[in-house]
């Protein structure tokens, strides 16, 4: 893997932190981002949002789960209480969409050039460019999993407009961080290398040092 330069960020100020489970005290750290260097300024920015609107889901879902838990029935069941939880990849991307909005003109699921029936999950059109995205839970190399990644990937490839970026965005939860960046480079995506990567804490049950991660791949044309 080439030399990463980690940045740190803040987190943004959440209303939900007085309510967050108290023996959470990552909530209050701030998240780190690998940058290589490989993606346009704007592609950064709006990389390190969507790593803020993530982090400040992760910290609301974490504080509703701490309030349920007085009430739960199934005391034997453990849950993950965060974004490790069995969250939709849609819902992910919906609270990425509305942290661009402010900053962008994104659009959410436009359809590809040249009237494809297949749609994208996020565009940005902005000073004349464009940025094209698709999002993947990344949890595993398993077969299924790498069919999808590599699925996404050539869709991005055949994208004619050589204008525009393509950006494979892999999200996922653990808790080894060397492993997962190894695997990054076992999943073997060589139009699709790897150019951004964030992480920060979250609750996943009887682990410690566990985060959510984000990673940017940065697609080339065919």
């Amino acid at each position: 893997m080439q030399q990463q330069q980690e940045h740190v960020y803040s987190s943004i100020t959440m209303e939900t932190a007085g309510t967050a489970d108290p023996a959470r005290s990552d909530l209050a750290l701030p998240f780190f981002v690998d940058d290589l260097g490989k993606f346009s300024r704007k592609t950064a920015q709006l990389m390190v949002v969507a790593a803020h609107a993530l982090r400040a889901m992760d910290a609301s879902l974490n504080a509703a789960f701490v309030a349920s838990r007085p009430l739960r029935r199934e005391k034997l069941i453990e849950w993950n209480e965060g974004l490790a939880y069995h969250v939709f990849e849609t819902t992910l991307v919906y609270e990425v969409f509305k942290a661009w909005l402010p900053i962008s003109s994104v659009h959410w699921e436009p359809r590809y050039e040249g009237g494809s029936q297949k749609r994208a999950d996020l565009v940005v059109v902005d000073d004349g460019s464009k940025r094209i995205f698709e999002f993947k839970w990344w949890l595993s190399n398993n077969k299924m999993v790498l069919k999808g990644l590599r699925q996404d990937v050539d869709k991005l490839r055949k994208v004619r407009d050589n204008t525009v970026e393509r950006i494979l965005v892999g999200l996922w939860w653990g808790w080894n961080w060397e492993q997962d960046q190894k695997d990054i480079e076992r999943a073997n995506l060589p139009n699709a290398p790897l150019a951004w990567l964030a992480r920060f804490p979250t609750h996943v049950q009887k682990r410690d040092n566990s985060y959510f991660a984000v990673a940017g791949l940065l697609v080339d044309s065919c």
